[in-house]
């Protein structure tokens, strides 16, 4: 029998010290805009609005498909899916593997499931296809 024990884990871990947000501190000191202040932030505030809504006008204009680094990757190790066909799921796993992407024992559906925004998987029959190829 033991007569008594040290719980180490308390012993060994100090609390770490709380401290108070910045937001907390920011807050608690008063901001006083003064006249002029004012009136000089009107005129540059519209100006700056002016200028996000030109850039939203530009960007409507063109619009330029994102593809995210996973999906580049996708895409160098099965070329057959830039044309926005349907390619048969299986060449597509098989691809991956070879290029080591994808373990020899990983699911091919759990990685796409991962990337639905850039990849379309038709379950029936087993096809995938990139969304993100240009319109024929």
């Amino acid at each position: 029998m033991y007569d008594s024990f040290i719980d180490l884990a308390h012993h060994s871990v100090k609390p770490a010290a709380r401290t108070a947000p910045a937001k907390k501190a920011a807050a608690k000191t008063p901001a006083v805009k003064t006249a002029r202040a004012k009136r000089t932030a009107a005129p540059a505030k519209k100006a700056a609005t002016k200028t996000a809504a030109r850039k939203t006008t530009r960007a409507a204009a063109k619009p330029v498909p994102q593809t995210s680094e996973a999906a580049e990757f996708i895409l160098q190790a099965a070329p057959a899916l830039r044309g926005g066909t349907d390619v048969p799921l299986n060449d597509v796993a098989q691809a991956l593997r070879a290029a080591g992407l994808l373990g020899k024992h990983g699911s091919s559906l759990k990685l796409f499931d991962k990337l639905t925004s850039e990849f379309a998987v038709m379950q029936h029959p087993d096809r995938i296809r990139w969304t993100g190829a240009p319109a024929p």
